[in-house]
């Protein structure tokens, strides 16, 4: 027996050397003995010289029999995996024949020269509209004699950054109020953000505030702010994301309230009581403004009060013709040494309550009131008392933040050649 054969019986080792010598691969040993492949290498002798076989032996039909089994679950195997390749190859070859058919039949995609046109288009359009009318993606189509369908065309504005949206509302300047943004750009655009901090020395602003005192005026005034949320088509209606409309407004009282901005800070909110007029603004002059500038500027105060070079309070307000421009409002200034600092008409793009405080006290008192409990109700005194505080506690770098804005939106209208601008 030769060394290291004690594994198998000596008929299995006589057959390993007779069916290696028929030409069987070790592979097909091993499966008609039942044994791992790796074992039948080591009874194979090695071929030496131009050995070759020749001789072939007659299998038994137990051998045959088992070796046509194993051929024929291959055989199986790989028929079930030609059948799959051969199915997913059809059914891609289907996908892309439905493709191309669709393709055929609808019209030919939209060249970039034909979108040019129809952009062409609809700025005509919109030019010749004057924002009087709605200019539909039909209109465009038949302005820039193409064939294309509304939806095509609505699906390219939408690739190019032109979805439909709603008309944003700002006011409506003249060809005047643009000369005087022009002008108000010309002689303040070059200032810097320490400019604008130092000077003027006070921005002041009129807003009413309605006063929501109970649970139903703060869940109206809280969805109003609301702006949208992340939803599908089907949860257009539902009750959680709909807002109240803008014409239904809660039976609520308002307080007018006069506020200025004085070195970094809200350090004036007056409340006026009844309606505002020149008597009331001159009242607002001379009391609680000077006192705030005062306060705010001893060493300025001083030289104020002496005349001496002239020096005066420089004073950002808007054109308001009932208060500020009226006869009573010119003489308190005059009386008390304002020197305005005036804004062009129709520009409350350039004041920094109405373009960021007002907006912040609302976003903070809704904050507030999210934590009220729902049988809350406050009084009038109490909501002054709020609003005032919440008011003048704003952070310093929020006013300081806002303040220095004023250059950005300067640069902004000068390339806008005194027109609006995305804020």
């Amino acid at each position: 027996m030769v060394k290291g054969f004690s594994d198998r019986s000596p008929a299995e080792i006589e057959q390993v050397h007779r069916w290696t010598k028929a030409g069987m691969t070790p592979n097909a040993i091993a499966e008609l003995q039942g044994r791992d492949p790796g074992t039948v290498n080591k009874y194979i002798a090695p071929a030496t010289g131009n050995q070759k076989v020749a001789k072939k032996i007659a299998l038994t039909s137990e051998c045959r029999a088992r070796l046509v089994k194993i051929n024929r679950s291959r055989s199986f195997a790989r028929t079930r995996v030609e059948v799959k390749k051969t199915h997913l190859k059809k059914k891609q070859e289907q996908k892309e024949d439905i493709h191309a058919l669709h393709k055929k039949r609808g019209r030919p995609p939209m060249t970039a020269a034909d979108y040019k046109k129809c952009e062409q288009a609809l700025k005509r359009l919109q030019i010749r509209a004057k924002g009087e009318e709605e200019v539909t993606a039909a209109m465009v189509l038949e302005e820039a004699n193409v064939d294309y369908s509304e939806q095509c065309l609505r699906k390219h504005f939408k690739l190019h950054g032109k979805p439909f949206r709603k008309l944003r509302e700002k006011p409506l300047l003249t060809p005047e109020d643009v000369e005087e943004r022009k002008k108000f750009v010309r002689k303040h655009g070059r200032k810097t953000k320490k400019s604008w901090r130092r000077r003027p020395h006070a921005i002041i602003d009129n807003k009413r505030y309605q006063m929501f005192l109970n649970a139903k005026g703060r869940n109206y005034v809280a969805r109003r702010t609301c702006r949208g949320a992340y939803r599908d088509g089907k949860d257009a209606v539902r009750s959680d994301l709909v807002k109240p409309k803008k014409t239904l407004k809660c039976a609520v009282s308002g307080k007018l309230i006069a506020a200025a901005v004085v070195k970094d800070k809200i350090r004036m909110w007056h409340v006026i009581e009844g309606r505002w007029t020149g008597k009331k603004a001159a009242q607002m002059y001379e009391g609680p403004l000077l006192k705030s500038l005062e306060k705010a500027y001893p060493t300025h105060a001083k030289m104020v009060r002496g005349k001496k070079r002239h020096r005066k309070w420089s004073v950002l307000e808007d054109n308001d013709p009932t208060g500020y421009k009226s006869s009573a409002g010119k003489d308190a200034k005059k009386k008390v040494g304002i020197d305005v600092f005036e804004l062009p008409p129709r520009s409350p793009d350039l004041n920094v309550l109405d373009y960021s405080l007002w907006a912040e006290i609302s976003r903070r008192l809704r904050k507030q009131e999210r934590k009220f409990p729902c049988n809350k109700v406050e009084s009038k005194s109490d909501f002054i008392k709020r609003l005032r505080k919440t008011a003048m506690g704003l952070p310093k770098s929020v006013v300081r933040k806002a303040v220095e804005d004023m250059q950005r939106r300067c640069k902004k209208i000068e390339e806008a050649k005194g027109g609006l601008f995305d804020e």
